[in-house]
């Protein structure tokens, strides 16, 4: 008899906390509502002058909600201007190396002094270097981990000779 007792006071405790709970969570639901009307009325009120409620409206319902738009009239496009990486070499659009300095692309070959491997390159297919496309010919060395000057680098080549196939 005495073990129901304890649960029965445990329940009505229980009882009571989510009573007091839920209370509280009405009472703050209706308290944040009445603030954000008041809010509402205040800005409408004191900023109307200076909101354009129409042209706000006008220009968030596109964001939510996807209209049909007629086709896009002419439009007179500036030029782009293409930036040249003279740091990276690529290789189908992803960079597999890159280089210790820019280097100069002068007839139909090209050597580099240092690369450092960030991809997985395929050493048959060509590469792009400074919107020219490069073979690898000759490879001096391979070194898995450079340290040198205080620095640690790897995987490293060394001597690097391409041959340009297009520039």
């Amino acid at each position: 008899m005495r073990k129901s007792m304890k649960k029965k006071r445990w329940v009505e405790r229980m009882e009571k906390f989510n009573f007091g709970y839920d209370f509280f969570e009405r009472l703050f639901k209706i308290l944040f509502f009445i603030v954000l009307i008041i809010l509402v009325i205040w800005l409408v009120k004191y900023q109307g002058n200076s909101v354009d409620l129409e042209k706000t409206f006008a220009e968030l319902i596109p964001k939510f909600i996807v209209f049909e738009q007629a086709a896009p009239t002419t439009v007179e496009s500036k030029p782009t201007t293409k930036t040249i990486d003279y740091l990276g070499i690529y290789q189908f659009g992803q960079l597999v190396f890159t280089t210790d300095k820019p280097y100069e692309i002068s007839g139909n070959t090209i050597a580099f002094d240092k690369l450092l491997l960030k991809g997985r390159p395929d050493y048959e297919k060509n590469f792009v270097y400074a919107d020219a496309e490069i073979k690898i010919t000759a490879i001096n060395e391979y070194i898995g981990l450079l340290v040198s000057g205080g620095s640690v680098e790897g995987p490293v080549l060394r001597g690097v000779q391409c041959q340009i196939v297009r520039k």
